[in-house]
């Protein structure tokens, strides 16, 4: 066999392709450094792919107001950290000044990971900030610190928990008329189909069928779309 191959011209071969679904920079970088020859190894990072698609289809630009993209990002893990990262380098368009905003509950050795990590993110003169909640109050607290957000991502450690938080959101929004854009994007993460379907239905539970308004959630990282 090994002296048949070896009579075969390379570019006569069949290639093969392996997809590998992982995320981190430690697979990344072990591919890169794998001798493939004419076997095409791709990585499919479904972090990645979900907030490049986002910020392709629904650009930070979204609801800028007097030319400042104010994008807060609730929760923190490896999501919201990709979502973090790509909008810094993103976000730096001419014109525009970027300021992001990240809430999550009380995170702090995860922020020490991400200085260690990272350290460019922090190295340099970005409006950049973090504020860590105990409770539901805090968490309001802080959401009228920043009712100036024109851009909303919520990453919850689940679906259900990424709803929740967003329902929240929404309903403090209305509420509390916090935003001086009156009504900030909201794209909150699900990855089940079903739920991704409904959450662009929901609406509010007036039982008046015409006083109902619509939550405008936009969901965004849908497994199957990854893969």
């Amino acid at each position: 066999l090994a002296s048949k191959l070896s009579d075969c011209d390379e570019f006569t071969q069949k290639r093969s392709h392996i997809y590998i679904a992982a995320d981190g920079k430690e697979t990344e970088a072990m591919i890169d450094s794998v001798n493939s020859g004419i076997t095409d190894i791709q990585l499919i990072d479904e972090n990645s792919f979900s907030v490049y698609s986002l910020l392709n289809e629904h650009p930070l630009y979204l609801g800028v107001h007097d030319g400042v993209i104010s994008l807060l990002i609730c929760g923190f893990n490896e999501l919201s950290e990709q979502l973090f990262r790509t909008a810094l380098w993103c976000g730096q368009l001419e014109g525009y000044k970027l300021k992001i905003r990240l809430l999550a509950p009380d995170s702090e050795n995860r922020l020490d990971r991400m200085r260690m990590d990272f350290p460019e993110v922090f190295s340099e003169d970005y409006d950049i900030g973090f504020s860590f909640y105990r409770d539901e109050s805090e968490f309001s607290a802080l959401l009228r610190q920043h009712g100036d957000a024109s851009y909303i991502c919520v990453c919850g450690n689940s679906d259900s928990d990424s709803i929740s938080r967003a329902l929240f959101i929404r309903r403090q929004f209305y509420k509390n008329d916090l935003s001086l854009c009156k009504k900030p994007f909201i794209a909150v993460h699900i990855r089940s189909d079903e739920k991704y379907s409904m959450v662009q239905n929901l609406q509010t539970g007036e039982t008046n069928p015409s006083r109902r308004v619509s939550y405008d959630l936009v969901p965004f990282g849908c497994i199957s779309a990854c893969y």
